[in-house]
């Protein structure tokens, strides 16, 4: 079995037993007719009509995340944690919405709900911005605060996410090396979301990822700072007091 399938068998089995896990808590949780059992059955219908709306931007599914939702991608390496709304939007969806051609249209498979807990295990079908597909499968574990999903661990086929990353370039025209004038600064904007600016004879002497709305550009640098800039036209880009030009 090569690594990459082993990955992704990791990642199936991981979430094939934090799904097994949630029905046995849903199964004793319910049993009876308990008292939760009617909120259980609101809180599976909110998900099942916010799927129905697919997975994409403010108005799709995650129109139904609270403002301060702890959203959770789980890794056995690097888990990567987003502390609001805005914040995943634009940095765990945004990459992702960037490069399809259209919202994720949600295939559900099964909805357990325990309590204030919903588990989703769906697929997710779309088309890439190449014109191929991409589809992956997820379990979300998803706690419930007033009708609004507060907290989500996340679980995936990171090796179809990866891949959809490393092909297909954000939905921007700006990707390319971008150049002072006296070239001493040259900052690449990859297709991958990262960049890499050398200054000088230094290379790689900032590094990070950005993102692009409109025409504005926002940068997170790996030592810790942020930064903007514009794109005043297709071939001018002006940040931190510097012109960039694009190398053609």
């Amino acid at each position: 079995m090569t690594p990459k399938s082993l990955r992704r068998t990791a990642t199936v089995v991981v979430a094939v037993l934090v799904a097994a896990t949630m029905v046995g808590c849903a199964v004793s949780g319910t049993a009876g007719g308990s008292p939760g059992r009617e909120q259980e059955r609101r809180n599976t219908e909110l998900v099942r009509d916010a799927f129905a709306r697919g997975v994409s931007g403010q108005d799709s599914f995650y129109a139904i995340l609270a403002e301060d939702v702890q959203w959770t991608v789980v890794r056995a390496e690097a888990p990567r944690t987003y502390t609001n709304r805005a914040e995943f939007l634009r940095d765990g969806a945004g990459p992702i919405v960037s490069r399809l051609d259209g919202p994720i249209r949600a295939e559900v498979h099964e909805l357990v709900a325990d309590g204030d807990t919903v588990v989703a295990r769906w697929r997710g079908v779309a088309t890439a911005r190449d014109g191929a597909p991409y589809v992956n499968e997820y379990v979300w574990v998803m706690t419930l605060r007033d009708e609004r999903v507060s907290r989500v661990s996340a679980y995936l086929d990171f090796v179809a996410l990866d891949e959809l990353l490393q092909r297909v370039t954000p939905a921007h025209p700006y990707v390319g090396m971008w150049v002072t004038p006296d070239g001493h600064i040259r900052q690449e904007l990859r297709p991958d979301g990262r960049y890499d600016e050398a200054r000088g004879g230094r290379v790689g002497a900032y590094t990070g990822r950005y993102e692009v709305r409109g025409t504005r550009i926002d940068y997170w640098d790996d030592s810790g700072f942020t930064a903007d800039g514009t794109f005043v036209s297709d071939d001018e880009l002006h940040h931190g007091g510097m012109v960039f030009r694009r190398e053609s």
